[in-house]
């Protein structure tokens, strides 16, 4: 996988969770096409972004903070990513999380694609064959929480589910996670001070 996933952007760090993330966070198709070079804001520094990487909970352990910056003109992008797993290091079928911050310095045209991708996404499913209660229970949808605009994704092949939200109109949040069901997504999300990277400059 490479560095960076645009749009719902996960680094695979250390290989752990690595094809689960995968799974679990399609890149949206718009999301390619985006120019984050066309943003003039300067970019908040690794450093800053990591340090609102959540701590481990009350029996996982984690992996240092990992990230990159690019500034160049054809990528304007920092991102940090921490993975965190539950139980014993290299258990099989233990719980994973990868959580993922991104600031794209509020390029309005990576966050559209992001957001068409999204909508694409949600889309596609809302049309999918099966009753209204069985792509309910599957479904990718946009959702919105504490006024972030974002967007769930359950995989079909594996207990494995995402979550995605903007902030601030420049920064991109994802919780990954394995082993573990969607109504733990928000829990880990709100490990996170959202209000305070919206503050991030």
């Amino acid at each position: 996988m490479g560095m960076i996933a645009i749009g719902v952007a996960t680094l695979g760090i250390g290989g752990r969770a690595t094809a689960a993330v995968e799974e679990m966070a399609p890149l949206p198709p718009a999301a390619a096409s985006a120019s984050p070079a066309a943003s003039a804001a300067k970019l908040v520094a690794f450093e800053a972004l990591a340090a609102l990487l959540p701590s481990p909970p009350e029996g996982w352990s984690a992996e240092k903070p990992e990230g990159a910056m690019s500034d160049s003109d054809d990528l304007r992008l920092t991102t940090a990513e921490r993975i965190y797993w539950k139980g014993e290091e290299g258990e099989p079928n233990a719980a994973t999380a990868a959580v993922t911050i991104i600031d794209f310095g509020g390029d309005e045209a990576y966050r559209e694609a992001i957001q068409a991708g999204w909508r694409a996404q949600a889309q596609s499913e809302a049309e999918g064959p099966g009753t209204t209660a069985e792509r309910e229970a599957t479904a990718d949808r946009m959702v919105e929480i504490d006024g972030w605009r974002g967007f769930e994704h359950r995989a079909e092949t594996e207990p494995a589910c995402s979550l995605s939200v903007i902030v601030g109109g420049r920064f991109s949040v994802q919780v990954a996670l394995t082993g573990l069901p969607p109504e733990a997504l928000r829990g880990w999300l709100k490990r996170i001070d959202l209000q305070k990277l919206a503050g991030l400059r």
